[in-house]
């Protein structure tokens, strides 16, 4: 079930059987960024300064800045005081160890934020775009029966299935912590087109004894996004706020 209506209260009490899907556009966030800097940890402001390009690091900044604040909602605390501590792969999570599972992911001026609890998670967003090397990247990547559905459609077809195909594969392996240090060829999640705009469709993986949820979020034509995490499948909640409900959340 998807729904994009709720904003006001945030109810952490219910995230072992929902996930929070937050559908952020960075350029909203400039007054929040001018104005909440401090919240950025001195691991996160050095990280900002090393960054080639000034739009990259801005991207970074307003997205770690919209995240801390949600989180604080979340946790009933300050965004300053929330300290972060990161796997093996660079996965971050809470510390000390926390129920609340987060996860995030951007393209371009867009971010995604996915909140749950009691299951890792994991979110991509990717603007759909042709890829040169789709085909080798297929070859490598995606199992065969992905790439036998990706050979059976027309060109612009391919160019977005390619993309939603590789969407729900690197939120799965970013839900499993495993990064892109992980065969991606082992996870059939199926190279096929989206279901009609919010309407979800759920892929079951079992991985190492566990069953995980893959969700398309089809929430804008020019992008795809994914949702994966492990358990029994949870209540999707959708949001797209404005810059003024983030502030009187």
């Amino acid at each position: 079930m998807c729904d994009r209506a709720r904003y006001s209260v945030l109810t952490p009490d219910t995230l072992h059987r929902e996930v929070h899907l937050w559908l952020l556009d960075l350029e909203l966030a400039y007054s929040l960024c001018d104005m909440h800097d401090r919240m950025l940890s001195g691991d996160e402001l050095e990280k900002v300064s090393r960054f080639a390009s000034s739009e990259l690091s801005y991207r970074y900044r307003a997205t770690r800045v919209l995240l801390r604040y949600l989180l604080s909602k979340y946790l009933r605390t300050s965004p300053k005081e929330i300290q972060f501590t990161y796997g093996a792969n660079g996965k971050p999570h809470l510390r000390p160890d926390h129920s609340l599972e987060f996860n995030v992911s951007h393209s371009g001026n867009r971010a995604a934020v996915a909140i749950t609890a009691n299951s890792p998670v994991g979110v991509d967003l990717e603007e759909i775009r042709s890829i040169p090397e789709a085909s080798q990247i297929s070859a490598q990547c995606f199992s065969p029966e992905e790439v036998r559905q990706l050979a059976g459609m027309a060109t612009l077809q391919q160019i977005s299935a390619f993309m939603w195909c590789w969407s729900r594969k690197e939120a799965l392996l970013k839900a499993m912590g495993c990064g892109l240090s992980e065969p991606m060829n082992v996870y059939h999640v199926g190279a096929r087109l989206p279901l009609e705009p919010w309407e979800i469709s759920v892929t079951e993986c079992d991985r190492a004894g566990s069953t995980w949820q893959v969700q398309d979020i089809p929430y804008s034509p020019a992008c795809s996004m994914a949702v994966a995490y492990r358990g029994a499948p949870k209540e999707l909640l959708v949001r797209h706020p404005t810059l003024s409900h983030i502030l009187t959340l």
